[in-house]
């Protein structure tokens, strides 16, 4: 199994994600193998906000997909998920380009944290989850 794999370019366009959005949006985007024939994708698009009655301000999506071909993960999706975040930088499309060039790739723990377990396999686990309520390592079967 292979680690994280960024896809060239290393930070794209990324076009209309989500309301309040006041700036271009910038994308960059990894894989890795799974188990079989599935593959994970994570993308981080960022992009300015301006939400009603508060300060524009930059923000993050990651989407986590499994999926068999990531070349094309929205064609071939088995499951995804998205998490929202706000993040320092300037609420603007350089800011979001910016941020994308300089993304980190995810984790095994982000994958496995966000992945339900059918594709959150043992050969890609490298760290225990956490149950978050508690700060403990969930054992597993």
């Amino acid at each position: 199994m292979g680690g994280w794999v960024r896809h060239e370019p290393v930070a794209e366009p990324a076009g209309d994600v989500m309301g309040g959005q006041v700036s271009q949006a910038w994308g960059a985007s990894w894989s890795r193998p799974l188990s079989g024939p599935l593959h994970a994708v994570v993308s981080r698009t960022f992009l300015a906000v301006d939400e009603p009655g508060g300060a524009p301000g930059l923000h993050r999506v990651d989407t986590f997909v499994a999926c068999t071909d990531p070349a094309r993960p929205a064609d071939t999706e088995e499951w995804s998920d998205d998490r929202h975040t706000d993040v320092p930088g300037p609420p603007d499309s350089e800011g979001a380009h910016a941020a994308a060039m300089a993304a980190q790739a995810p984790t095994d723990f982000e994958w496995n944290d966000a992945a339900p377990m059918w594709c959150n396999t043992h050969a890609v686990r490298t760290v225990e989850p956490l149950d978050h309520a508690t700060n403990n390592d969930i054992d597993e079967p």
